[in-house]
């Protein structure tokens, strides 16, 4: 019996009768029902089979075994992880995983938004770098006037001829209060600030002035006008008059690219514009000089 595959001796096959016959007479009296296959000879095994057996129980004890070493090391896990832990802190093992997981990600973003900082900051100037003057949808809109500049221009419209007289007489000016705080921080700030007048309607320039002082709170009652502003002292250096077709070839780009003449009353011109605008004066025919209107 405990070598199923090796053939039975008489005696053995005595003996196994003997058995049946006892255990079948002990049943037959008790009244008990013999199941199928009792006292039947067992069928012996092939040695074919016995490597298919001896197989599974080698891949099942692997298997307890890989499941052994693998309870084994999460418990010695957790353990490692419950005893590092303080008792007031101690939490799930599963919200310690996830934590760990959303440090690293936050890492990982802090690292990209680093990244992409310093390609911003080798892409683009640093805030410090002197700005570029802004663009605008014409192309030719004036950017606005940049201080410490060491000469500024500004037209200076009059409404009647009387009032340049006046200036020239006394060499004073007084311009509209909208106008008065640009004029003033252009002579705090320049070395020379240039007025070129013109009459409106006239179509001349009547000369140009240069500014010697800063404008006041006093106003003036010669200009019969209420609308202006405090009264500030001019030199006047040119006072001949200048026809509009002297300077058609000038265009201010701070005014839109347009000539010179067309300007509104307080429109500063661009230096090199202005400065030849000026140097007109000394072109002026011998005929047409002291021509007023």
């Amino acid at each position: 019996m405990r070598a199923p595959s090796k053939p039975w001796s008489q005696v053995d096959e005595a003996t196994i009768r003997a058995i049946i016959a006892v255990l079948s007479t002990e049943e037959q009296s008790a009244g008990l029902q013999q199941p199928s296959g009792i006292g039947q000879r067992p069928r012996p095994m092939s040695s074919e089979e016995l490597p298919v057996a001896s197989s599974w129980r080698s891949n099942t004890s692997r298997k307890s075994s890989a499941d052994a070493e693998f309870a084994d090391d999460s418990f010695n896990v957790e353990r490692v992880l419950m005893k590092s832990a303080s008792p007031a802190f101690q939490q799930p093992l599963k919200y310690k995983e996830r934590s760990v997981l959303h440090s690293k990600r936050s890492t990982d973003d802090r690292s990209d938004q680093s990244s992409v900082k310093s390609t911003d900051s080798n892409s683009y100037p640093s805030p410090c770098a002197s700005p570029s003057p802004p663009s605008s949808g014409k192309g030719s809109k004036p950017p606005s006037p940049r201080p410490h500049m060491p000469v500024r221009y500004f037209i200076m419209k009059s409404s009647n001829l009387r009032n340049l007289e006046i200036s020239q007489q006394k060499g004073i000016w007084s311009t509209t209060p909208s106008n008065e705080r640009k004029l003033n921080r252009a002579f705090w700030e320049s070395s020379v600030v240039y007025l070129i007048f013109s009459v409106q309607g006239s179509g001349h320039f009547q000369g140009f002035a240069r500014m010697s002082s800063e404008i006041g709170r006093e106003k003036s009652q010669d200009w019969g006008s209420t609308g202006l502003g405090g009264v500030f002292k001019v030199e006047w250096i040119r006072k001949e008059s200048l026809p509009f077709q002297f300077a058609h070839h000038l265009l201010n780009p701070w005014n839109d690219n347009k000539k010179v003449q067309i300007s509104r009353d307080g429109q500063e011109l661009e230096p090199q514009v202005g400065e030849q605008l000026l140097q007109l004066w000394d072109r002026i025919p011998l005929g047409e000089r002291n021509t007023a209107d």
